[in-house]
């Protein structure tokens, strides 16, 4: 968060990416780290936006929330394919 601080008050960017295939990750201890972003943006009143990418099997709606409220504005959401054909023919591509 103090890259981030850095960052809005060098530039006044105000919108991040977090590039992370798996934000929200399986396990408590990922579940723990995005809950601190998002109490640290709102603690540092830092008025930021960002997006995040988690996978379809971890979407969490509480989490998803506190997040909107400290500036989530977009989901990568990765989805697969239930065939097994079509994963061999993406792996094939």
């Amino acid at each position: 968060m103090d890259e981030i601080e850095s960052v809005v008050a060098g530039t006044g960017i105000r919108e991040f990416g977090f590039v992370d295939d798996d934000f929200l990750g399986k396990g408590p201890k990922s579940k723990e780290r995005a809950a601190i972003i998002a109490e640290e943006i709102i603690d540092r009143k830092l008025g930021i936006t960002f997006s995040i990418e988690i996978r379809a099997d971890e979407v969490d709606q509480e989490m998803l929330r506190r997040l909107k409220e400290a500036g989530l504005t977009r989901v990568l959401l990765g989805i697969e394919s239930g065939v097994q054909r079509q994963l061999d023919t993406y792996n094939n591509i």
